[in-house]
């Protein structure tokens, strides 16, 4: 763990930009249904079913 945390202490470098990732995965989702048209003043109503299409794989 330390071995990591001196690679945030280093010096900023142009030439060697720090770039820091989310390892958390991902679901990409769609909609099932079409949200509902509301009133003037309202706020939107969205169905919470959706259709699940796959994790994506970011490389």
């Amino acid at each position: 763990m330390e071995d990591v945390l001196e690679v945030y202490l280093r010096p900023r470098n142009s030439k060697m930009p720090l770039v820091c990732l989310d390892e958390a995965s991902k679901q990409l989702v769609a909609e099932t249904r079409k949200s509902i048209a509301v009133e003037p003043g309202k706020p939107k109503r969205v169905d919470a079913e959706y259709r699940r299409c796959g994790p994506p794989a970011f490389l």
